[in-house]
């Protein structure tokens, strides 16, 4: 799974409370000197020495270059290989990474010029960023080492963007599907996925088992952990944008939401409410590892937690999210995000970073870390038979996240603000507080000044 981050509407979230330390941080540097230190701090501190791109080259040794990164444990070591594998291949610069899992103690030392050379994040975060100076355009860097853009999977690349500048380089894709358990379909008489909406809500209502008190036993609805509301959203045809423009008000976002209310209305909110709170999510009392669960909507990192994080005995499968039935044109439509490598606009060695933005997001290191952490890689040339013989789910993902209908989330300035009118009014029609028509109209209405 992604990291040891929070959730992808808490990574925005921290984006935005922290635009203003960046902002009041470079402000008050003088402006001929951001960028330079006069002596150097510990690795603890994250900061690397003063002038080390140019007192290093002098000497002869190899230039420092500080990568930090977000991901802990083993995930964590198999990003300290990538980078040994680096520093031995490289005759001019040596990395040295550093876990530091804290967003808000990283955007804190950006703002300072005491931040890495080098970082990660989620294409979420590409435009807040951006829009504020925090991080470097690479479109300089990329014309004159004549790096090969050509590979990444249009998509992905498209959610390192902003303004049609390139702000990051992808290095796993991140989307959704639809995980089934085979052996509960059998038990209800089905022996295919659901290719529809309509099928998947016949299936889910019959496969839902529930106790004398009404409480569900086995949850048929993909609404664990989440309601997975996004992603219906955008197999429907819709989404909350088009491109960087609003689009709440697109009537496909309104037949997503009337759909997912039907399940909810017909077992009781309160009772796939109680399912959703009293469920463990990851954790080898997932309910879907325990054959409570019949359908599931999740990422790639899934299959490698149930075959071997976890070991689970379970016969499951992957589809594609169903589409609705008069509107085939809309298979395979699913909705992609990605981790990124990008540097600081206060970075210290920026040739140095993107020396190693290149490799770990090239080839090598993007077939090492997908395999590591079972991410899907961004680069086509990587989904090949070699790479699906050692991740469990990628002969799906693979293919599916540069499938023609795969759809890049393009990040805005303004997502915190917009994000949380969403969620509020989305809340409030799932729980039939509103009615979805008047929580579209709500969204529309609280965002038009955004916009």
């Amino acid at each position: 799974m992604k990291k040891v981050k929070l959730a992808k509407l808490l990574s925005i979230l921290l984006s935005a409370l922290l635009i203003v330390s960046f902002v009041a941080g470079c402000s008050s540097k003088d402006s001929g000197t951001s960028g330079d230190t006069s002596s150097g701090t510990t690795k603890e501190t994250g900061s690397s020495d003063s002038g080390s791109s140019t007192s290093s080259s002098s000497s002869g040794e190899k230039e420092k270059v500080v990568l930090w990164y977000l991901w802990t444990g083993a995930e964590g070591e198999v990003v300290d290989s990538i980078a040994e594998d680096f520093n031995a291949q490289s005759d001019k610069y040596v990395v040295e990474p550093l876990s530091v899992p804290d967003m808000q103690k990283v955007m804190v030392a950006i703002s300072s010029g005491e931040g890495p050379d080098i970082t990660d994040d989620f294409s979420s975060n590409v435009a807040p960023y951006a829009s504020k100076g925090i991080v470097e355009p690479l479109y300089d860097y990329i014309a004159k080492s004549n790096y090969d853009i050509s590979d990444f999977a249009e998509a992905s690349f498209e959610t390192c963007k902003w303004n049609g500048k390139i702000y990051a380089l992808p290095i796993a894709a991140n989307t959704d599907a639809l995980f089934y358990n085979k052996t509960l379909l059998a038990e209800a008489g089905y022996t295919e996925p659901p290719k529809t909406m309509e099928e998947l809500m016949e299936m889910s209502i019959a496969t839902t088992k529930t106790n004398p008190d009404g409480s569900i036993d086995v949850l048929g609805f993909p609404m664990f952990p989440s309601n997975s509301t996004d992603a219906f959203i955008i197999a429907w045809g819709g989404g909350w944008l088009n491109g960087t423009e609003m689009n709440a008000d697109n009537p496909a976002n309104l037949e997503a939401l009337k759909y997912i209310i039907q399940y909810r209305e017909k077992f009781g909110v309160d009772n796939v409410s109680a399912f959703q709170t009293a469920g463990k999510a990851h954790d080898p009392a997932d309910p879907f590892f325990k054959g409570k669960q019949v359908f599931r909507i999740s990422g790639a990192w899934l299959p490698t937690m149930i075959e071997k994080t976890f070991n689970v005995d379970i016969d499951y499968g992957i589809c594609e999210i169903p589409y609705p039935a008069d509107h085939p044109e809309l298979k395979g439509r699913t909705l992609i995000n990605s981790s990124t490598f990008y540097i600081p606009s206060t970075a210290k060695n920026k040739d140095g970073a993107w020396e190693f933005m290149a490799y770990i997001c090239g080839p090598e290191g993007q077939k090492k870390f997908s395999v590591g952490l079972g991410n899907i890689p961004t680069l086509k040339s990587l989904m090949n038979e070699d790479l699906y013989s050692k991740m469990p789910g990628s002969e799906f993902f693979g293919p599916y996240t540069i499938n023609k209908n795969a759809v890049p989330n393009m990040s805005i300035p303004q997502g915190t603000e917009y994000s949380t009118i969403v969620n509020e009014e989305v809340e409030l029609a799932l729980n039939l507080k509103k009615s979805p028509e008047d929580a579209i109209k709500s969204i529309v209405e609280r965002s038009k000044d955004l916009f």
